[in-house]
């Protein structure tokens, strides 16, 4: 009995950690396992399931789909249509001028979960220089209802500091249904969660990638530091050697 124990929590956060690997490997619609963690409680269980979210993450990082065409470092950055402001927020667009972190996450999504800490520490370091961290997420068939989303950012407030807004439902051409399939994710070729696209002041995308890689960016745009011609190159050459891994 005791394997079971340790099994179904391990094959939750697997699932919830990278969609994208699970359902190309069984070509199959995810089945979500009633799975909760608490990261800040104290204890030896949390222990062993933060080693297994770390483990999870090395081992199914990087599943990507085929781009739709449009959208890498230096384009402008597409709308960003809000249906509902769960926490924050209140404007309608991305102005010129400001800086925004653009996190997508799921109620699902441990690694997301472990990022929000994070992004409330930026949100508070910057929010006097201009800069807006918003959290996006959408209604999904796995879990991620409204109610759960807005109970979800109401029970952790205090580590998610930071605007929280619904978007529209996202359905790609698999009719796979969710955050990870919003349009700026199949534009880049990627369903991993999270993810983070960081807006310049001149309504650019300048930054793609995980929440936990983003300070030094943020920090040299926030000090007109930020070279983009570098970063272009550099997102360029790793889109090229992502698609030389074998499928």
């Amino acid at each position: 009995m005791k394997y079971k124990k340790f099994a179904f929590p391990f094959l939750s956060i697997m699932i919830r950690t990278n969609l994208s690997f699970v359902l190309k490997a069984i070509s199959l619609k995810p089945v979500l396992l009633p799975f909760k963690l608490n990261l800040w409680a104290r204890g030896p269980v949390v222990s062993s399931y933060f080693f297994l979210f770390v483990f999870a993450q090395t081992c199914f990082a990087q599943t990507t789909i085929s781009a739709l065409p449009g959208l890498e470092v230096g384009d402008g950055a597409p709308g960003l249509k809000v249906e509902k402001w769960i926490k924050g927020g209140g404007f309608n667009s991305l102005s010129k001028g400001k800086i925004y972190v653009i996190d997508l996450w799921a109620t699902w999504c441990v690694p997301c979960i472990a990022s929000m800490p994070h992004l409330s520490r930026l949100q508070a370091m910057y929010k006097d220089k201009g800069v807006e961290v918003i959290g996006i997420t959408s209604v999904d068939k796995y879990g991620n209802t409204l109610p759960k989303i807005e109970d979800f950012v109401h029970r952790r407030d205090s580590v998610m500091q930071y605007n929280v807004a619904l978007v529209p439902v996202s359905v790609n051409e698999d009719g796979l249904q969710g955050i990870f399939v919003y349009p700026w994710m199949q534009q880049i070729g990627s369903m991993n969660l999270p993810t983070a696209f960081v807006v310049d002041r001149d309504g650019k995308v300048a930054y793609i990638g995980d929440p936990h890689t983003i300070d030094k960016p943020l920090e040299e745009m926030v000090n007109n530091e930020y070279d983009m011609r570098v970063a272009i190159a550099n997102y360029r050459s790793g889109a090229h050697a992502a698609a030389l891994l074998p499928e």
